[in-house]
């Protein structure tokens, strides 16, 4: 009796933990030289219909891109960023993606992206989840120079 109940609390904590997990890809794309970049700003995208949850991604990107030596600016900037969603509500089975764009030339240079398999009932964790997939993303974003 005692092994079926270990069993059963094994697979159940398998279960929730493949529930939670999540892939993030990071994408760079050629022809745009960031090493002059320094300053960036928020341009509209398609974010999610949770605002805490865009407002956990947006939190999270700055805080990483100060990390990297970054510095956010309202206006005038070296590259933007934005944040995509596929779906109203984000992580039931859609896609995050945070775009940086160089400004002169609008030419896309790299794409965090969180795919799938976050899915949960209780709406209060996804801005955590949010939070956790942009800084996953973010860890691979290169340093000012």
């Amino acid at each position: 009796m005692t092994h079926r109940v270990t069993l059963l609390v094994g697979i159940g904590a398998l279960v929730a933990a493949t529930a939670m997990a999540m892939f993030v890809n990071v994408e760079f794309f050629g022809g745009v030289d960031i090493a002059a970049f320094s300053t960036y700003s928020w341009a509209e995208g398609i974010p999610p219909a949770n605002f805490e949850v865009k407002e956990a991604i947006q939190r999270t990107a700055d805080k990483e891109l100060a990390l990297k030596g970054y510095k956010r600016v309202e206006g005038s900037a070296d590259f933007t960023m934005a944040i995509h969603t596929d779906r109203d509500e984000m992580f039931q089975g859609g896609t995050l993606r945070v775009e940086a764009y160089e400004v002169s030339t609008e030419e896309l240079f790299w794409r965090g992206k969180a795919e799938g398999v976050l899915t949960t009932t209780n709406p209060n964790k996804l801005p955590r989840l949010a939070s956790q997939a942009t800084k996953k993303m973010f860890k691979k974003f290169p340093k000012a120079r």
